[in-house]
């Protein structure tokens, strides 16, 4: 899932909602300023959700709160175990 990939510079500000993203992924977001400030992951299906460009400031939690243990394959790439029907919440520090 590649957050904000193509922003316009007119969108400083913005949220969207019901975002579809391939694996059985819906994504709501918000941003400020162009960049992330938060956004919520719902897994429908038990995978690997990868994000594209993650920013390594990212926190990932669960929807109970606790922290997601995330890896980087490579430079530009954060991945996280999911659970099908559970939520997760990505916070810009």
């Amino acid at each position: 899932i590649h957050l904000l990939p193509a922003l316009p510079s007119c969108w400083r500000d913005g949220r969207a909602s019901g975002l579809r993203a391939r694996g059985g992924f819906t994504v709501a977001m918000d941003w400020s300023a162009g960049k992330l400030v938060r956004a919520t992951i719902s897994a429908s299906l038990t995978g690997v959700c990868t994000l594209r460009d993650a920013d390594p400031e990212w926190k990932i939690t669960d929807e109970a709160g606790n922290l997601v243990e995330t890896r980087s394959p490579r430079k530009g790439l954060m991945e996280f175990n999911v659970a099908a029907n559970s939520i997760y919440h990505i916070l810009s520090n």
